[in-house]
């Protein structure tokens, strides 16, 4: 079969000709009218660069998933606690040798009540670094669960300061908990940050992503498992807008069961998105259609539901890498499907050119991958 050309819109050369363009564009409408622009007019930092990923999101909103209530236990009935408030000479040694200070779940969790209370991020940071001395079995889970709820409800925004906490060496447990489900809590839990994005507080979001890289490396889950956990966080993703897709397949661990995981929640967020069901990890190219028409759109929407569709067909493919469940002929079809011509007058020239540029990406890694499986048989 000959083998489809790829449009001219999409050879490199274009697309960096069209980036010059859009470039030179954007500097002409930010000096139209500012001859007299001073220093004082400039920003105060060119230094915080804005996270951006392979696709066509806007800035990703960051609030946390109210629906996860609903699943964790004990939603519903979460304790108070009441700690004795930290004493100022316990404070002046904790907040400045926290390493060297003798690990107390009691100043750990008077920490986190005031930290929730005061809404600081200063303290945030002290419990992290405090966290890191305890040994095993050093701290009551249900205890710290509680603070972990009650800083979502009250301190959405320093909620993964107590989050980066949880590792289940460091729990010890009552000994009527249902361990099955503090795992299904855990889960939901970690996933819930991952769809918020890595924006609500001066924590590294890295170490969340790391705490639930350990806790899915230490845990098992079933295929039921896998079913129940994909439902509910389908749930989740649906609530929050398009974009939060990118937070979570951008961080989420790939790892043991985690990879089942993801390659059965994007089949089922790819169907979602395209609006159209598919016969197993064969009918992939035929997904393409789809985004094609979705490409072509005069939506802004439906623009960025393409772009999240092509993400999502890139972790299905690594994730059937990994799960050794990989054809190359399916790969084939997508890199092929991805050489398709984008005829849109849609007036956001800017969202066009960085779908072109998704695709291009997409098609390469395809190519790749193609190419790696072909020289390892």
């Amino acid at each position: 079969m000959k083998k489809k050309m790829i449009p001219e819109e999409f050879s490199l050369d274009r697309l960096l000709e069209d980036k010059e363009q859009e470039i030179l564009q954007m500097k002409q409408i930010s000096s139209f009218g500012s001859d007299n622009t001073s220093d004082n007019d400039l920003p105060n930092s060119f230094n915080c660069a804005i996270e951006r990923d392979g696709s066509v999101f806007s800035l990703k909103e960051a609030y946390y998933p109210a629906r996860v209530f609903e699943f964790i236990s004990n939603r519903n009935n979460y304790k108070l606690h009441c700690i004795p408030s930290i004493e100022n000479y316990q404070w002046i040694i904790v907040s400045n040798f926290p390493e060297i200070t003798k690990p107390s779940q009691t100043i750990l969790f008077s920490l986190c009540q005031e930290m929730i209370l005061a809404n600081s991020e200063e303290i945030g940071r002290v419990i992290y670094q405090f966290s890191r001395t305890f040994p095993n079995n050093s701290l009551n889970y249900q205890v710290w669960f509680d603070f972990l709820i009650e800083s979502i409800v009250s301190s959405p925004n320093l909620s993964d300061y107590i989050l980066s906490l949880a590792s289940i060496s460091i729990f010890f447990f009552n000994d009527d908990i249902d361990m099955k489900q503090v795992y299904y809590d855990l889960f939901l839990l970690f996933f819930s940050s991952l769809l918020c994005g890595n924006n609500r507080s001066g924590i590294p979001h890295s170490i969340v992503v790391v705490q639930f890289y350990e806790f899915l490396s230490n845990t098992e889950f079933d295929d039921q498992d896998i079913l129940f956990l994909v439902d509910k966080c389908k749930q989740l993703v649906n609530d929050l807008p398009i974009s939060s897709i990118s937070n979570f397949v951008s961080n989420f661990p790939m790892v043991k069961d985690g990879y089942r995981f993801l390659y059965t929640l994007s089949f089922e967020l790819l169907q979602q998105l395209i609006g159209d069901s598919l016969d197993g990890f064969s009918a992939l190219p035929l997904s393409l259609i789809k985004i094609r028409t979705l490409c072509n759109s005069y939506f802004h929407e439906d623009l960025v539901k393409a772009s999240a569709a092509l993400i999502i067909v890139e972790k299905i493919i690594h994730s059937s890498l990994k799960l050794d469940q990989i054809d190359v002929t399916v790969i084939n079809g997508v890199s092929e499907a991805l050489k398709f011509q984008i005829s849109n007058s849609n007036k956001e020239p800017g969202t066009l050119l960085s779908l072109k540029e998704q695709i291009h990406i997409t098609r390469t890694q395809c190519e790749i991958i193609e190419r790696l499986i072909e020289n390892n048989h």
